[in-house]
């Protein structure tokens, strides 16, 4: 389950990182997360940390068990 989360939150984050570029193109502000919680102190930060984690549980593998390893066909096994 936690795998999961990770996933999701690292491909949030990597959209949240490309808006952010096309925005610094446009000359705009399109950091979702800036935008959503940008008024809230230290809120934006919980969430970059967050997903921070998320992509080091995602680098390393996260769970070990044999319920949450992936087939050769791209699967849960």
């Amino acid at each position: 389950m936690h795998n999961t989360i990770a996933h999701w939150l690292m491909v949030i984050g990597g959209l949240n990182w490309g808006l952010v570029g096309i925005g610094m193109f446009l000359g705009m502000n399109l950091n979702v997360v800036n935008l959503i919680l940008g008024g809230v102190p230290y809120a934006e930060s919980v969430v970059y940390i967050v997903v921070g984690i998320a992509a080091v549980v995602g680098i390393f593998g996260g769970c070990r068990c044999k319920s949450c390893e992936v087939s050769p066909m791209g699967g849960a096994m």
